[in-house]
């Protein structure tokens, strides 16, 4: 069973809140989260903290890029909330 959680991040001085769902492979989960209409997985590695999992979308182009910091933040909080 998916659920849904809410990840508030600052970043740049502005706050977000975005939803993620949690999806459980096994032993394991993955989060799916939305950002900027992009879906981006995390997961934990062997240390505990999270990594980001990025797909090439066939629309890529067209949708602004995600900055490596602003998924760096996302994978902070997540990290700190487990």
């Amino acid at each position: 069973m998916d659920n849904v959680i809410y990840i508030p991040v600052n970043f740049e001085e502005e706050r977000f809140e975005f939803k993620g769902i949690v999806q459980r492979f096994g032993y394991f989960y993955r989060i799916s989260v939305d950002v900027q209409d992009q879906i981006i997985q995390f997961e934990q590695d062997e240390e505990g903290n999270y990594r980001a999992l990025l797909k090439e979308s066939p629309i890529a182009s067209q949708i602004p890029p995600i900055t490596n910091s602003l998924i760096e933040a996302i994978a902070k909080v997540l990290t700190s909330m487990t």
